[in-house]
């Protein structure tokens, strides 16, 4: 049967996750946390305000080593 074949290789597909990381609960390295313009998600934004070296690091939990693509 066609109809229980697809189902059985649906099941045996992987599950896709998807998380929201805001960069706001990044770590943040001279940037700075902000909300003085619009259009933002979360609760602020991170502005980078040195001309260089700024940057921010997620912490991201997967279930096994890999690759991953971030979308």
């Amino acid at each position: 049967n066609l109809f229980l074949h697809l189902i059985s290789f649906i099941q045996d597909l992987p599950l896709i996750s998807t998380t929201i990381y805001e960069a706001e609960n990044a770590l943040l390295f001279g940037a700075v946390q902000s909300n003085i313009h619009t259009g933002f998600t979360g609760n602020s934004f991170v502005d980078y305000i040195n001309e260089t070296g700024d940057y921010i690091e997620w912490n991201v939990n997967v279930p096994a080593e890999g690759n991953y693509s971030l979308g």
